[in-house]
Formats: C-alpha cells, structure tokens, sequence
C-alpha cells in the first residue's frame, strides 16, 4: 500500500463535484480555468435531441467587475464541438463593454480548446484568440481526494487527474501535488513512473524548506518506487534503502511512524528480507 503521508490522495474527469466519471462524456460540469481570464462553473443539462445545453457562471478572477454567479456563457454541444456565445469585458477604440462574443470549442478529456470571434481591433480582458478551458486547480484537487479515499483507491484515475493538475502552474512545483501523484502511480504499479515524479519533488528549492513530515514521505514513496523497479533491477535495492533511510531519519520527531507503514506496505515486498531493511524498521514478517 502506497503511503502519501498522513492524508491519503486520487483523481480523473468530472463529476457533479467537479469530476466526471466517464472520461469520454461531453457534458461538462465543475469550475474550470478560462486562460487567464478566471473561472466559470460549467453546468449541462441533456435536450430532447441528444445534445446538452450548456452555462458558465462566473466564480472568480476577472476584472472586469463581473458579479459571483452571473452567467457569462451559454451554448450545445454538438457531438465533441461546443457552440456558445461568452460575455466577457473588451478594451478598443469603439469596442462596446461588456460583449457577448462567439465561441466554437472542441470537448477533449473534460477540457475545451477553441477560438473566440472578437471584434476588429478590440481584446478580451484575460483572454486570447485561441482560449482554452481546463478543469480549475480547486476542481482537480477535490477530484484527486475522492479518487484516493474511495474503498478500494482507485490508483489508476488519481494518477491520470494528478498528471493533469501536475502540467499546470499551480501544479507544478507543488510539493503536495507530486508527493499524491507519485504516490497514485506507485499504487498501480507504475514505479519508473513515479520514481521520475518523486526525483523531480527532491530537486526543487521548497523540498529544502518544506516541513519535515512532507520530506520523510516523499523519500519513503521514492524508496517504495526503486523498491518495486528492483525485481527486474536488482541494483536499485541499495538506493532504495538509503532513500528509506533518509525517510526514517526525517521523519524522527514527527507524528508519523513509518515503522507502521513499513509493517504493511506491499510495494517494500521485493527488499523485505533484506538484514538491512529488517534492521531499519524492526520487521521480518511480510505484508498483512
């Protein structure tokens, strides 16, 4: 079992809290980041001719003074396509403000990509030509949380929503975010995977700074990776045991207790009967 530290994390599409369950679904629901502009909550709702009716209201980040709640955008999805018309504030010589402006966008994995029509020689407020609508950061979080504390955690969708979160600037040299995402890889088995994730976390300036609990369980996740890649390279049980080490280290002083992780973590199974690991953690027994 992969320990993310003393709380458990797991993701992938939206559902009405913000991830779907169906990756493949148009209808599209939760808040999501528009460009630069902010975040809109998306809502659908089915038509009688198998489309969906879809709005965006307005949550947070504009400037252009718009009200919580006010309903910025609203369009049908034809098949994977969204047409819809999208109020935002415009700046330009004669450029009347706020306008409604078309938009086309293409429905790819729950996010948009499309092209906004402005008028000749006006700008959108925090938005380009080309705007894109990704799941907002807030959504992929809650999402990565439900993912990992359902029974049994579903490994496989917190690490395809965690990658998600990971690629973005909120995401990417968080600490929290790479510890859930190396962890959900480890947890289905992907271990090159998230060793490279747990390699990234160490060589970034906040690993130095960040809280010891955080460091103690991102170098048992990193030893619990080469732990699993050793069956096929024995070599890496060494490295393992270090980064274990480093982690039991860390981690004196804290509330967490590795020696309680150890004791059942299946991913240690391949270094188990190592005189070393027993030494370090007290244990001959294998996994419950």
């Amino acid at each position: 079992m992969t320990r993310v530290g003393v709380v458990v994390a797991g993701l992938v599409c939206l559902t009405s809290a913000g991830v779907r369950a169906d990756p493949n679904s148009p209808v599209l629901d939760g808040d999501y980041q528009v460009g630069t502009f902010g975040v809109l909550r998306l809502s659908s709702t089915a038509t009688t001719n198998d489309r969906f009716l879809v709005k965006g209201t307005y949550v947070s980040g504009n400037k252009c003074g718009f009200a919580p709640s006010e309903l910025l955008l609203e369009g049908t999805t034809d098949g994977s396509v969204l047409i819809a018309a999208f109020t935002t504030c415009v700046e330009g010589s004669g450029c009347q403000s706020p306008a409604k402006l078309p938009v086309m966008a293409v429905i790819s994995e729950g996010s948009l990509t499309g092209y906004i029509s402005l008028p000749k020689g006006c700008e959108a407020v925090g938005l380009e030509q080309r705007v894109t609508m990704q799941v907002a950061p807030s959504a992929l979080r809650a999402a990565a949380k439900t993912f990992m504390e359902s029974s049994p955690p579903n490994f496989e969708r917190a690490a395809s929503v965690l990658r998600r979160l990971s690629d973005l600037p909120e995401g990417r040299n968080d600490l929290e975010v790479l510890l859930q995402l190396g962890s959900a890889l480890n947890g289905s088995k992907h271990y090159a995977d998230g060793r490279r994730v747990f390699e990234r976390a160490l060589v970034l300036p906040s690993f130095q700074t960040a809280n010891a609990e955080t460091r103690a369980m991102i170098l048992y996740n990193l030893g619990c990776s080469e732990s699993g890649l050793s069956e096929k390279e024995p070599g890496l049980a060494t490295q393992a045991l270090e980064h274990l080490k480093l982690a039991v280290t860390t981690a004196r002083g804290t509330r967490i207790n590795l020696k309680d992780y150890a004791a059942e973590d299946g991913d240690l199974a391949p270094i188990r009967s190592n005189p070393e690991f027993q030494k370090l953690f007290g244990l001959k027994k294998g996994p419950r």
